[in-house]
């Protein structure tokens, strides 16, 4: 698979550094585009449309990162820029009006601007609001503040406002506005290059950062000739086209293996997956003999009785199985293990001695397989090597085998422990297989799964022999899924 979030960056890298396309001797160089826009902001001083600021301190052989070609300029942001390079102001908010707040939430993470989510703003105060504060077309935003947005780099079209209000940012919002001079998208994409350093120039406490507007504005840029600029843009613009069709590509591939392996899963559990052997014993015995088996366990108290399962009723099978199969409740055949939170101060971010791995939820299940981050000494909820651990809150349905010795685990997660030589690998694919219906049976105000909704589960179950040849098919398969390219 193709890393295409690497793909654009490698993109812009090469754009900024000139390597994206080749530079024509007749263009004419930066140096007379940048002097065009410092004569701009002084007339613009001069004429109380804009602030003076406080000059930046000229750019220092030191400072510059990498080579640029003939023709370009290294500048500060800020002396690209006409428009303040400032956040926006706090508003106050009404139910309708005709000026919309551009907000954090408006810039998303992963689907560019959103304006359906901004809110109103009261025009009370509007005249305070000068013509150069209100958002205009290739305007680039970044949010300033809050853990886990802070330094997002966003773009904002006409096309986002299809309502055509006037639009202002709020205070946690920071808008970079290049002189005419400058491509808006080049702009961007420098920005855009440089989004995880934003993210990392945050200052303040950890609940209360902010990316100031003085660490924006002396950015260093690499200005290109304004030809050049544009013949930058509509290069990347055509080669992320081509990324986007091998993204999409690449979506599809996986959700037709994800389909085809849902199909195998969904033989498997239908005995149609390999060939029956009449010489097997049949699961009525299996069945037998983990009953007895958790019956002894109870009386050893080694586990605790549960209420009985009812009977699986005729309208609950959803298809015919083999002879010698079984439909069986989960939690007739299992044991079922709910997690179990505690204070934040019995569990650790390193392992100490005598400490065991602390699942705390989906966050620690991520392509089947657990990832341990944190630990404690304390256990209560204990999951054991070999349990199938699901998640019951948030991501609902994620699962994975716990390799470790044993593991507590916290209340957004069961573990399903196989009891009397039950196939591991079998029990997961049935539960697997049912996952969708898992999901839907979500229930309260923060969704999940109740502990009755796995223990009522209805699964097919054939005879211990054929469940292992049953695995061993279903693992086959899905190398062969796997590598489909």
């Amino acid at each position: 698979m193709i890393d295409t979030k690497a793909l654009r960056q490698k993109i812009l890298d090469l754009a900024i550094r000139g390597k994206l396309v080749e530079q024509d001797p007749n263009d004419e160089p930066a140096s007379l585009l940048i002097a065009r826009i410092k004569a701009e902001k002084e007339q613009l001083i001069k004429e109380k449309k804009i602030k003076k600021e406080k000059p930046l301190p000229p750019i220092k052989a030191d400072e510059i990162p990498f080579q640029i070609p003939n023709g370009w300029e290294w500048v500060r942001l800020v002396d690209g820029c006409l428009k303040e390079i400032k956040r926006g102001k706090s508003p106050k908010y009404i139910d309708k009006s005709e000026t919309l707040v551009f907000a954090q939430k408006c810039n998303t993470k992963y689907d560019g601007i959103h304006m359906e989510l901004a809110l109103f703003l009261d025009e009370i105060n509007l005249g305070k609001y000068s013509e150069f504060e209100f958002m205009q077309n290739g305007d680039t935003v970044i949010n300033s503040t809050g853990t886990g947005t802070l330094g997002r780099v966003g773009i904002f079209f006409e096309e986002d406002n299809p309502r055509g209000l006037k639009i202002v940012p709020d205070s946690h919002v920071t808008v970079i506005r290049g002189a005419k001079e400058l491509e808006p998208y080049y702009v961007y994409s420098f920005l855009k290059l440089n989004q995880s350093r934003l993210e990392k120039m945050g200052e303040g406490t950890t609940n209360q950062k902010e990316l100031k507007p003085i660490s924006i504005k002396q950015l260093m840029i690499p200005v290109p000739p304004y030809e050049e600029q544009k013949r930058i843009v509509a290069k990347i613009e055509e080669l992320f086209a081509q990324v986007d069709a091998i993204e999409k590509a690449q979506n599809d591939l996986v959700e037709l293996k994800k389909i085809a392996k849902q199909k195998v899963l969904d033989l498997a559990i239908r005995g149609k997956l390999v060939e029956q052997d009449p010489n097997n014993e049949p699961a009525s015995l299996l069945i037998a003999r983990i009953k007895a088996e958790k019956e002894q366990l109870i009386k050893e108290k080694k586990i605790k009785k549960e209420k009985p399962l009812p009977p699986i009723k005729a309208d609950e099978i959803p298809f015919q199985i083999p002879n010698g199969w079984e439909w069986v409740r989960l939690g007739d055949i299992i044991q079922l293990v709910s997690g179990q939170d505690f204070n934040s101060s019995l569990y650790f971010d390193e392992p100490h001695e005598h400490s065991v791995p602390y699942i705390t939820g989906a966050s620690n299940i991520e392509n089947n397989r657990v990832i341990i981050n944190r630990w404690t000494d304390t256990p209560k909820s204990i999951a054991i090597k070999d349990d199938l651990l699901i998640v019951c809150k948030g991501s609902v349905g994620k699962t994975a085998y716990l390799e470790e010795e044993k593991a507590h685990i916290a209340r957004q997660i069961m573990a399903v422990r196989m009891i009397y030589g039950l196939d591991r690998f079998y029990i997961g694919t049935a539960i697997h297989a049912k996952v969708d219906d898992i999901v839907r049976s979500q229930k309260g105000i923060i969704p999940g799964i109740e502990r009755s909704t796995m223990l009522n589960l209805a699964i097919s179950l054939p005879p211990i022999k054929e469940q292992k040849r049953i695995v061993a098919k279903i693992e086959e398969l899905f190398e062969q899924i796997d590598l489909i390219r």
